[in-house]
């Protein structure tokens, strides 16, 4: 069965059954993936099918999943949403989209015009470890190389008259290397996302992956104390992408976050402008519209330091008696492509201006020592320090310890470095001091 035949079946079933307010969501996804290591190449391709069936049953909404899309799933997923809607107990107002009337576009830089061959792909992984171990003889091998196509193809069609459609590809690449010298080791990687696979250039991912390999060699320590401390972009990234919830309204409303009725207050230092926009040109998470159909906008979050708005979807908007910011994932609320903007400063002249301190290059242990709800975290990290500015010595073994809410308050300058290694982004940022746990 197509799946717009199962979309409508499962539709016009729903209807016959007295559900007369019911939507499907339907993502199809196309996964191509090559991983070589060393003279050896790996090849995947698979096809996913799934579809999230939702419909409002006595002011209850209920949910349901497959993956099969056949006549047996039809009655299994009608069967799910009454089940669901007979156990809830919410009593909130549900809500589901008619669609809107005009929704914007998405830009991209460049795209595919041909979709390259899977020899195409895989050749473009050839000779990696040859071309890295030639390059310095401290390179010990690749770890590995990764080449993925992510396409994917969303619809929501709903009994309200929505007939919403998305299709998006992406290529992800990575290179990992190890080094070695005498018995220290050391593995670091580099990855970039494009939407062109001629813009694709593993060995400058090669070469980048080395040098931070080589220079993480013979790292140690340092002693424990309060050092001025500047997190750079992959770091700030995905320190930001483990605390994004606290930026959910959903979770406001629910108690797990600090951030409940602060809009309008100074929550960071004036230097902070933290936006969502999943409008972005080239963006990981850009789209035309969310997961209930709401047309997408670009909205700041924080701005001059001050809360402007929480990320809300149409349920958390109508509780706060605001509109939803198009924010809705499956059925809660997510960020998009949420980032700190640029300052007006490079990272060298920002470290000039430090004149000494930490730079952390990697935070580890996220599941374990960050608290989203206190804010609270006490990460495992590495980095090197700086002394007039210029990089001194490697650091690993080290633990950094602060709250991501006071941390927001003391991001006193932010570079012009802002890298996008995932959908939650930052420039490199000093944020004052910090404790530091070393030797």
């Amino acid at each position: 069965m197509l799946l717009n035949e199962f979309t409508d079946k499962l539709l016009a079933s729903a209807k016959a059954e007295g559900i007369d307010t019911a939507e499907v969501y339907s993502v199809k996804r196309e996964n191509t993936e090559i991983i070589a290591r060393g003279d050896s190449k790996d090849f995947k391709s698979n096809l996913s099918i799934s579809v999230r069936f939702r419909a409002i049953i006595n002011g209850k909404m209920g949910y349901a999943y497959t993956e099969a899309i056949d006549e047996e799933a039809v009655e299994q997923l009608i069967k799910g949403v009454k089940d669901a809607t007979s156990l809830i107990e919410d009593e909130d107002e549900q809500f589901m989209f008619e669609g809107a009337e005009e929704y914007p576009t998405i830009e991209y830089s460049k795209r595919d015009e041909n979709t390259p061959s899977a020899k195409q792909m895989i050749s473009a992984l050839d000779g990696l470890e040859a071309y890295a171990k030639a390059k310095d003889s401290k390179v010990a091998g690749m770890d590995q190389a990764v080449l993925q196509r992510k396409n994917s193809k969303i619809n929501i069609v709903n009994t309200k008259g929505m007939n919403l459609e998305f299709s998006d590809s992406v290529y992800i690449s990575y290179v990992s290397i190890l080094a070695k010298d005498g018995d220290d080791v050391s593995t670091q990687y580099e990855s970039h996302i494009s939407r062109n696979f001629e813009d694709i250039n593993f060995k400058n991912l090669a070469d980048k992956a080395i040098e931070k390999a080589i220079e993480a060699l013979h790292a140690k320590p340092i002693s424990s104390g309060l050092y001025n401390i500047v997190i750079n972009n992959e770091a700030m990234g995905e320190l930001l992408d483990t605390y994004s919830p606290i930026f959910s309204a959903e979770n406001a409303q629910k108690g797990l976050s600090l951030m409940a009725g602060k809009e309008g207050s100074l929550v960071a230092n004036q230097a902070v402008k933290l936006v969502d926009n999943p409008l972005l040109k080239d963006g990981w998470s850009s789209c035309p519209f969310d997961d209930e159909g709401v047309p997408s906008k670009n909205k700041n979050i924080i701005e001059n330091g001050k809360l402007i708005t929480l990320l809300h979807n149409l349920k958390t908007a109508n509780k706060a008696g605001l509109e939803s910011t198009g924010n809705a994932s499956s059925s809660n609320v997510s960020p998009t492509n949420m980032y700190f903007e640029n300052g007006d400063i490079s990272f060298d002249d920002m470290l000039n201006n430090i004149g000494e301190g930490i730079v952390i290059t990697e935070l580890s242990a996220m599941h374990s020592g960050a608290n989203a709800i206190s804010g609270d975290f006490s990460l495992p990290a590495k980095g090197y320090t700086f002394k007039n500015g210029k990089k001194d010595k490697m650091l690993n073994q080290i633990t950094v310890s602060s709250n991501f809410y006071t941390l927001l308050k003391q991001m006193e300058c932010f570079a012009n470095d802002l890298a996008f290694k995932r959908p939650i982004a930052s420039p490199s940022v000093y944020v004052g001091k910090l404790s530091v746990a070393g030797k």
